[in-house]
């Protein structure tokens, strides 16, 4: 439900607004998970879960429409947003998991933390861009 509700909010207020609001809310939802009643950590993978796929079916479209607008191989651009977006699972699952390990979930939320932290910086830096369009 989340990408098609994104992608409406992208066409009215732009990608570089929906694709930041989509990382805060992921990163509120990894916040909730560490609260202690279930029920705050079910609304947290929630949110999470909410905030996640809005920002990522917003962002792998914002690749095809500045590759497009830039004159650049779209195809070639969404691959290798598909390429990196499974390497950076790969890694971090695997780094999450030693996190697991060595801190428990404290220690898991701050690698998907970082990642998420990470991915907000891309996005605003993208969104001051050259100017391929609103966005």
């Amino acid at each position: 439900m989340a990408p098609p509700v994104a992608g409406g909010l992208a066409e009215r207020a732009g990608r570089r607004v929906v694709v930041p609001v989509g990382l805060v809310l992921t990163a509120a939802g990894l916040a909730l998970t560490l609260a202690a009643p279930l029920a705050l950590f079910v609304a947290g993978l929630a949110v999470l879960t909410v905030g996640f796929f809005a920002a990522h079916g917003v962002a792998s479209g914002w690749v095809a429409a500045r590759a497009s607008l830039g004159e650049r191989p779209v195809g070639q651009a969404a691959s290798l947003y598909s390429f990196w977006y499974y390497v950076g699972s790969s890694v971090g699952g695997t780094v999450a998991g030693r996190a697991w390990a060595a801190a428990g979930w404290p220690g898991a939320v701050a690698v998907a933390g970082t990642g998420v932290g990470g991915a907000l910086v891309l996005a605003l830096l993208l969104g001051r861009g050259n100017g391929l369009g609103r966005g």
